[in-house]
């Protein structure tokens, strides 16, 4: 579910004011925000404490180990900036929660499937687990080194040990960005790719090098 323009709609708690728009300035002459605008550095929390209030007054409870985290019963939901997940049992129960979310004067696009939240997908397996996958990100990060998929695979990503220093510490002389790359790697190892955690630790180390 995505929250449709969802800063637009949170509340502000202090006073701010912006230039009139181009082709409506007065002199002298300001605008007070009557709620939240895309830019300001509150507007996320403004936005989920919008969200949260909601949440309340459908009888949603915050969990206390991830304030993300919500629960009614046996439906779970996740939210991520204006983007929700629900959990449930059944279909009908997520239907039911979200039409009550609507008709409490939300505006939200309800998603087909979780196919790309936060880009990872989400499948049922047989065994009613749940994989999460990232394929788009990883042909992402290979097609910046040119590899084909599946033509450098191993078993496992690096042996136990820290990487050693080069003697001759030469500076990075390819294309790409090494930072752009280690962040990419970070995202799947924290999400999807917990496997790779140890070696993605190894390369970000040579980001910080002591001088």
């Amino acid at each position: 579910m995505d929250y449709e323009l969802g800063f637009l709609h949170a509340a502000l708690e202090d006073d701010v004011y912006v230039d009139m728009p181009r082709g409506f300035q007065q002199p002298r002459r300001v605008m007070k925000l009557l709620k939240s605008l895309y830019g300001l550095k509150q507007s996320p929390r403004n936005l989920f404490e919008h969200l949260k209030a909601n949440f309340f007054t459908q009888d949603y409870i915050q969990s206390t180990n991830d304030p993300c985290l919500f629960f009614r019963g046996n439906l779970i939901c996740v939210v991520y900036v204006d983007d929700c997940l629900f959990f449930a049992e059944t279909y009908e129960v997520i239907d039911e929660a979200v039409q009550q979310l609507i008709d409490a004067e939300l505006d939200l696009i309800v998603e087909e499937d979780v196919a790309g939240f936060l880009g990872i997908s989400m499948e049922d397996q047989p065994s009613g687990s749940i994989q999460l996958t990232q394929k788009g990100l990883i042909y992402r990060t290979l097609n910046v080194f040119n590899l084909l998929p599946g033509s450098h695979t191993k078993k496992t990503s690096l042996e136990y040990g820290a990487l050693p220093t080069m003697e001759n510490d030469d500076e990075c002389a390819e294309t790409w960005n090494y930072a752009s790359v280690v962040g990419m790697l970070m995202y799947l190892s924290l999400n999807s790719c917990p496997n790779i955690t140890f070696a993605v630790n190894q390369c970000a180390r040579f980001m910080h090098k002591p001088k």
